[in-house]
C-alpha cells in the first residue's frame, strides 16, 4: 500500500479557530447557567401529562364502526386516483 501526501487542499476547507470570544480563564468554575434548558424544563413540567380531552375524542373515534366515514374514504379515492399515471404497454 502506497500512501499519498495531498498537499493541494483548498485553505478553505482547514479549521479555524474563533478568536473573537475570549476564553474563560477561570479555574474551577464549572458551573454554568443553562436559561434555555432550564425555561425548556419549565415548559415541560406545565405540560400535562394527560390532555383529557384528546383521550375521549379517540375513545370516541374508535368506538366508531365506520371510522374513517364513507364521504372521507371517497374523498382520499378520488384524489389517488387523480395522481394515478397510466402506465405504458410495449
Amino acid at each position: 500500500m502506497e500512501v499519498n501526501n495531498n498537499n493541494n487542499i483548498d485553505t478553505a476547507q482547514w479549521v479555524k479557530v474563533n478568536q473573537t470570544r475570549p476564553r474563560s480563564t477561570q479555574v474551577g468554575s464549572d458551573t454554568t447557567s443553562f436559561y434555555r434548558v432550564e425555561a425548556l424544563d419549565q415548559a415541560m413540567q406545565a405540560t400535562p401529562t394527560v390532555r383529557p380531552e384528546a383521550v375521549e375524542r379517540a375513545k370516541k373515534l374508535i368506538a366508531e364502526i365506520r371510522y374513517p366515514g364513507d364521504e372521507t374514504i371517497r374523498g382520499i379515492a378520488s384524489l389517488l386516483a387523480l395522481k394515478i399515471e397510466p402506465t405504458k404497454v410495449s
